[in-house]
């Protein structure tokens, strides 16, 4: 039996999470965000799987793959919430 690595569930906080055993979890509410909005919260939450916080690592490493990634979070929560 294989475990899953992606639950999609209603998240009353948050895009999205990365938890202790190396799963992401993203909010129901995503499904209306356009895919690049999307896309920066998967990258986000992946970025967590190197960094477990918001340091100076973890910017660096969305900075690398992802430089627009301040204008995306800008985006989405100003979009949906």
């Amino acid at each position: 039996m294989t475990s899953r690595t992606l639950d999609i569930r209603p998240m009353s906080k948050r895009w999205g999470s990365f938890t202790s055993n190396r799963r992401i979890v993203l909010n129901v509410d995503l499904v209306r965000a356009s895919p690049r909005l999307i896309d920066y919260v998967i990258c986000h939450e992946l970025a967590h799987a190197f960094y477990p916080d918001h340091g100076e690592g973890w910017r660096n490493l969305l900075d690398t793959v992802m430089p627009d990634w301040m204008t995306r979070k800008a985006e989405l929560e100003s979009s949906l919430r």
